[in-house]
């Protein structure tokens, strides 16, 4: 559904092979919603995402997301 307000706005970071980062902040700040868009699991409304292997090297969504574990706040566990 279409937000009155973007969830989002002016975020910008750069991260190297290595770091971890943190996000936080409060109920309904967001958190989810980045880690979702940089995953590819929601499509981009405005601006963009890049993704760099080494700085020049554009990685394809495919390969990003084989490099990441992801556990999203309700999980769904499956008998069998």
């Amino acid at each position: 559904p279409e937000a009155a307000q973007p969830s989002l706005r002016d975020i910008s970071f750069d991260m190297t092979q290595g770091q971890i980062l943190g996000i936080i902040g409060g109920t309904g700040s967001g958190k989810s919603s980045l880690i979702q868009l940089i995953l590819g699991l929601y499509p981009v409304n405005k601006g963009r995402i890049d993704l760099y292997l080494d700085g020049l090297s554009p990685l394809n969504l495919e390969q990003w997301r084989s490099w990441i574990a992801y556990v999203p706040q309700k999980v769904e566990l499956f008998k069998g």
